[in-house]
């Protein structure tokens, strides 16, 4: 992965991605570190010279709980994602310069109604 200078573009190398590979975008600008895994196959038939390429989410959180989690990045406590009960939700690094440390927790209900949270 290079980025490209002076731009919100990354260039990204497809000629020798292995099956199955994951890459990190730092926002431009910003602090904020995006893992995605990718994906490239070959298509079948007549499509063979042709690629399909799938970009996801690294890391996906499922909340199977009959309540509402909040997770964040551990040092970056001020921006919580909130997961409501039996959802999930793309998570990415809110500070790519922090540890790669996840916290998790339960709102209590004045924090769903104002929004801080007192990890």
């Amino acid at each position: 992965l290079k980025p490209v200078r002076k731009s919100r573009w990354s260039s990204i190398d497809i000629s020798n991605v292995m099956p199955k590979t994951m890459i990190a975008v730092e926002e431009n600008g910003g602090l904020k570190c995006y893992e995605f895994a990718i994906s490239v196959n070959v298509c079948p038939g007549i499509f063979s010279r042709t690629r399909l390429i799938t970009l996801v989410p690294r890391y996906r959180i499922i909340n199977l709980l009959h309540r509402e989690l909040i997770v964040a990045q551990d040092g970056a406590l001020e921006s919580p994602i909130l997961i409501p009960s039996q959802s999930s939700v793309p998570f990415h690094w809110e500070n790519g310069a922090l540890p790669r440390k996840v916290r998790l927790g339960t709102p209590n209900p004045r924090e769903l109604r104002t929004g801080n949270s007192s990890w």
